[in-house]
């Protein structure tokens, strides 16, 4: 690049949780795997997707990826719900049939070159009747299996796409998962992409009806290797065509760590900081950082402030028995922190179910669901990992050896005393 003088360089870099970066970094093969079983038809593994991930790891940026794709690329239908904010999935279903169904017959559909799409033998049916004398069904398996039925019979795809599978009412995940049952079980093109926090699992598990979603095998959203979480923050700068400094890029992932909305969030600071100038600096990364760590420990705060004292110390205790692989044995904890198991059982509950801070992802065993949540609040109480193998903030793990509780003695203790001084104490569960 030739210097050219000072000017104005659009920011690159897109923090937010649920919002999408312009440049998604380490996630093509996922993308590109779910890609081509949709497109191979009913039948396939990931026809039905269920992607689990913690808050900021991307999930929604590639739920919307794929739905992009398969929008303008196949010229399929979709639909979206996102689940606990929007009315219910019939609700949601039933606004959207009639525009589905236009979707389906109207000048967007077309074939996938060089495929039949996996039914129906690439035949397109264009002179059917596709409203007159047509009873709209007034059940979410009646309309997915009508909407399912026009797919195939005009060689096109429905895809319905879920986001906060873990927030979902009860009667919505029930009629949702019997209906693509359903529908799988015919062979009717009817796709289904859900995403959701890591709980969503045993939320589905506890459901009535819902159980065929659940036993599906998930796909884990993690955080970023180290080459991915360079590629994050290098990639829009060349695409910027910006000059930097190669030494930056230590001082910015050594706090993102390769937890995707950190790494948006130091860009995104590090770029400001760097204004109108041509290079970017290990300076301009410096200033960033320390901001970046500001609103990340603003987060972490404002959910501590939610927390009752009782929620505070069961954190404690699964910090004090932690392994390195993030996980801690769920009955260590309980025995840690004492009391009754019925008021245990409330204090874990909440902290699953409401805060949706912590989540077991198999018998036994407890983790955290936000990430750098638990080395927040080593750093406010004192302790640290003295572990040989502790991995570096955020990065993935495979190791199992326990951490000794001699390694966190002042935990509990320390907690308490970030409580005294940061709000007041409750006594709920």
């Amino acid at each position: 690049m030739t210097d050219t003088g000072m000017r104005a360089y659009a920011n690159p870099f897109n923090a937010g949780f649920g919002v999408d970066p312009p440049y998604m970094a380490g996630r093509d093969g996922v993308v590109h795997r779910i890609l081509a079983d949709l497109r191979d038809g009913p039948g396939r593994a990931r026809y039905i997707t269920v992607a689990l991930g913690d808050r900021g790891v991307g999930k929604t940026t590639i739920e919307n990826r794929l739905r992009d794709y398969v929008t303008a690329e196949f010229g399929w239908a979709t639909l979206r719900w996102t689940a606990g904010l929007e009315s219910p999935f019939a609700a949601t279903l039933n606004d959207a049939y009639d525009t589905i169904r236009s979707q389906l017959t109207g000048p967007r559909r077309r074939h996938v070159a060089g495929t039949k799409i996996g039914f129906n033998a690439g035949v397109v049916h264009a002179d059917i009747d596709l409203v007159a004398g047509s009873q709209r069904p007034t059940t979410v398996a009646g309309q997915l299996r009508s909407l399912g039925t026009l797919a195939r019979d005009t060689n096109s795809a429905v895809v319905v796409f879920v986001d906060e599978l873990q927030a979902g009412d009860s009667a919505s995940l029930a009629a949702l998962s019997t209906a693509i049952q359903e529908t799988n079980g015919e062979r009717l093109p009817v796709a289904l992409v859900a995403v959701g926090l890591p709980t969503a699992r045993v939320r589905l598990r506890n459901i009535r009806g819902a159980t065929f979603i659940e036993r599906q095998r998930p796909i884990v959203i993690g955080n970023l290797n180290d080459s991915d979480a360079r590629d994050a923050l290098e990639r829009p700068m060349i695409d910027a065509d910006r000059n930097y400094e190669p030494a930056i890029f230590p001082v910015m992932l050594a706090v993102a760590g390769g937890y995707p909305y950190a790494i948006q969030l130091v860009g995104e600071h590090t770029w400001d900081q760097a204004g109108d100038n041509d290079t970017i600096t290990v300076a301009h990364a410096t200033q960033g950082a320390r901001l970046a760590q500001g609103d990340l420990d603003t987060i972490y705060l404002e959910r501590w402030e939610q927390l009752t004292q009782r929620q505070r110390d069961y954190l404690a205790a699964v910090i004090q028995h932690l392994t390195t692989d993030g996980s801690a044995p769920s009955n260590l904890v309980a025995a840690t922190y004492g009391t009754d198991t019925r008021s245990a059982a409330q204090t874990r509950a909440a902290l699953i179910d409401h805060h949706q801070l912590l989540y077991s992802d198999s018998p036994n065993s407890l983790r955290f669901a936000l990430p750098g949540f638990e080395l927040w609040i080593r750093r406010q109480s004192g302790a640290t990992r003295t572990h040989p193998h502790t991995p570096p903030p955020n990065a993935p793990t495979t190791t199992t050896t326990p951490v000794s509780n001699n390694d966190h003695p002042t935990v509990g203790r320390r907690v308490e005393q970030i409580a005294d001084r940061q709000t007041p104490r409750s006594t709920r569960p």
